[in-house]
């Protein structure tokens, strides 16, 4: 029999639903059964927006009289001393309050992969992609679409998104993006900015995809990620060196093989933050189980 745990949420992104919660946190639903009730909650979980707007610092919620629980997967840092408990990308947080979980492990769940997909054992490639490489982005960030005119003048590089459109769009939602970049060799993978554990779907996607990612972002992101299998522009001194080696790697087919089969974490192992056990047990210590 599951617990049942009746929620009260606010602050949250338009269309979010209390469900969203079991597809980001698969683990929920083995031990809860989790109910929408503003008036009477047993927890309040809230997030960073107003008006479908980020706010930053994050907003306080209604005092409910019973523990609350700050939850985004925003480059936003959390407040202690406004929260029980809180879920972020936050690397620098050492409090048994706080729980590290960054955008990517929480996006596989929404669209119904898990981080084990990218274990060796269960990875899969096609043939190479027929096309050199993707870009899809819907924010303009100015490294991001300098990288891609850098990319772009040695090669084509395809952009169904609103950031550098140069096609047709391609839909919505990762099935359609991981189709998309089935196609191509490589995908630029940048981030929307760079801050220390702030790792989004972007290399993930690319991976599921048999795509290899080109990436810039949180310099930390090896911590998590096998180094190997993607090139980071934090190891080149330009853009210009950088998109010089993707050509490189390009024309060499083997390397390329070999760059595409490298194991996706380091020694082919999950990293803590997508531990769904260790997930569970915060969500346990949330509910006051622990």
């Amino acid at each position: 029999m599951r617990r049942i745990v009746r929620i009260a949420v606010y602050h949250f992104w338009k269309g979010f639903q209390l469900e969203e919660l079991y597809a980001r946190f698969p683990c929920l639903a083995l031990k809860y059964q989790l109910i929408a009730d503003q008036e009477h909650p047993d927890l309040v979980v809230f997030s960073a927006f107003a008006d479908n707007v980020r706010q930053d610092p994050m907003p306080t919620p209604p005092d409910r009289g019973v523990p609350t629980l700050f939850l985004t997967n925003e480059s936003l840092a959390p407040d202690l001393t406004r929260c029980d408990f809180a879920i972020t990308f936050r690397r620098d947080i050492d409090n048994p309050r706080h729980l590290r979980i960054p955008n990517w492990v929480q996006r596989l769940g929404y669209w119904g992969y898990s981080p084990d997909d990218l274990l060796c054992c269960r990875r899969s490639f096609g043939e190479p992609g027929n096309r050199f490489c993707g870009y899809l982005c819907r924010n303009r960030v100015p490294l991001r679409e300098e990288f891609f005119r850098t990319l772009a003048r040695r090669a084509p590089v395809d952009s169904p998104g609103l950031s550098m459109n140069n096609m047709p769009g391609i839909g919505h939602g990762t099935p359609a993006k991981l189709e998309f970049l089935r196609h191509r060799r490589f995908t630029i993978a940048f981030e929307n900015e760079s801050s220390d554990g702030y790792s989004t779907e972007k290399l993930p996607d690319a991976w599921l995809a048999g795509s290899v990612p080109l990436y810039w972002g949180d310099p930390l992101v090896a911590l998590d990620f096998n180094p190997d299998a993607y090139l980071d522009l934090k190891n080149y001194r330009s853009l210009d060196e950088m998109a010089d080696a993707v050509i490189t790697l390009d024309m060499n087919t083997a390397a390329w093989q070999r760059k595409r089969g490298e194991p996706v974490y380091l020694n082919d192992t999950l990293p803590t933050c997508a531990d769904p056990q260790r997930t569970l047990a915060f969500w346990e210590t949330v509910l006051g189980e622990h």
